[in-house]
């Protein structure tokens, strides 16, 4: 078990840090004089001294180290030593909402990332991006007082590690990756193009990818219709089903379903120029990609796919925390809970409704988890450190496995709560947090 310190204020030693022999030694700083001792990103120098005057669970340092650092005393932590620092820790942020104010109405929504505080430890500071004052390298936010079980409001300076669940611009981003470097994770946000080009061009996961391609004209949609009979057209950075359009031939009769006030409403099109005038209405070039139809499996009209809530644990590895079946509104193009869709656990579906085998079930569930890990991992390898995935999968008519979408934004775990697996839920809260204790340096 991690040793954790208490942080003791000190009257009578200027610019000095106090230890017990006993934890000096334990720690290997024994014959250490002097060091810089670091909270989050900031660092000031000190003296050590060995004292009994420190208990061996304790650490003393004077009242302006304390204040120059904003060491909150109501937190036990964790002691990290590099050959010419000591780090107190950890010190995590999650940047959660764009507008102070959306924080200071959710503020308490995100206790439930702290149900395993004592797994943790350290502060966790909550902030939007409105809080983050650039000039003075200060955030205004909200830390977790694990005694009193609330969160304090105030100014503080920045953490050593980000969870990014919010959007932000490229030169916030730039100034966050100045100040804390890489250990910040969901700092780029993929969209639908650039997850189908860039996983492209690995081997092991192409075959899984439906055809697609950036929408520039009605030619690129006239190709695809004529290839699959039955294409998807998606807003580039769209999300939860919304602007998502479906083109379907049959005979000489086309069929167009889209999304208006989160129903699925269908247009049938005998001249296919009047569709194509119509469908244009809605495209911008460049704004969409084409993407073939997949014959997904169906439940009593109802399309089914998969959720992958796919997490990095806290030695930076990704794992699969659990598959989540979707069985979308019947007669709706998209299966999004969100659209009114409902939830079970995968592996419930694939023996109940798609009456498999225990094998077969086994097997195949295994499949798809190897396919999203190494989805994961092919993201890492292009640059983007990302700690959550939702990956949504599907199986067709035939039995093929493919990967229909693959968010990163912020994929919403409260899914898991929706097939009525709290234990999931939390357990995806718990990674998220020591993996970001793993980039704080702990």
């Amino acid at each position: 078990m991690t040793t954790k310190y208490r942080i003791i204020p000190n009257l009578r030693h200027q610019q000095c840090l106090l230890i017990h022999p006993t934890t000096a030694k334990k720690l290997g700083i024994e014959y250490r004089k002097l060091t810089y001792l670091r909270f989050g990103v900031n660092c000031v120098e000190v003296k050590i001294i060995l004292s009994m005057e420190a208990a061996p669970g304790e650490v003393s340092l004077d009242n302006q180290i304390i204040e120059n650092l904003k060491i909150p005393l109501f937190a036990s932590y964790e002691i990290k030593i590099k050959p010419y620092e000591i780090v107190i820790g950890p010190y995590i942020g999650i940047l959660v909402h764009k507008k102070e104010e959306t924080l200071d109405k959710n503020i308490n929504v995100y206790s439930n990332y702290l149900y395993d505080y004592e797994a943790i430890g350290g502060v966790i500071l909550a902030f939007s991006v409105e809080g983050i004052q650039m000039k003075c390298d200060k955030i205004r936010g909200y830390i977790f007082n694990p005694q009193t079980q609330k969160w304090e409001k105030g100014i503080y300076p920045y953490p050593a590690a980000v969870f990014k669940r919010t959007g932000m611009g490229k030169t916030m981003r730039n100034h966050i990756h100045r100040v804390i470097g890489d250990a910040i994770f969901n700092e780029y946000i993929l969209n639908k193009w650039e997850t189908y080009d860039w996983l492209s061009n690995f081997a092991e996961i192409k075959p899984y990818l439906p055809d697609s391609r950036i929408y520039n004209n009605k030619g690129d949609l006239k190709i695809y219709l004529k290839l699959y009979n039955k294409v998807y057209i998606k807003p580039i950075d769209g999300s939860q089903g919304i602007g998502i359009i479906e083109v379907v031939k049959d005979n000489e009769e086309f069929i167009v379903g889209y999304i208006k006030d989160g129903q699925t409403n269908k247009k049938q099109f005998t001249q296919e120029n009047n569709m194509w005038d119509y469908i244009e209405s809605f495209l911008r070039k460049g704004k969409f990609i084409v993407q073939r139809g997949i014959d997904l499996v169906h439940t009593n009209g109802r399309k089914n796919d998969f959720r992958l809530l796919i997490i990095k644990n806290n030695k930076g590895i990704w794992e699969d925390y659990g598959m989540i079946a979707r069985y979308g509104v019947e007669g709706s193009i998209i299966s999004n809970i969100s659209g009114g869709g409902s939830a079970e656990l995968g592996e419930v579906f694939l023996k109940n409704t798609l009456k498999l085998s225990e094998d077969r079930a086994y097997q195949l569930r295994k499949e798809i988890s190897t396919i999203a890990t190494r989805v994961g991992e092919a993201i890492d390898a292009c640059g983007i450190n990302c700690g959550n995935l939702g990956i949504d999968m599907g199986i067709d008519e035939k039995g093929n496995i493919w990967i229909i979408e693959v968010n990163n934004k912020d994929p919403n775990h409260t899914i898991a709560l929706d097939a009525k697996d709290r234990q999931m839920f939390y357990g995806i809260k718990r990674a998220n947090m020591l993996y970001a204790k793993r980039l704080a340096g702990f």
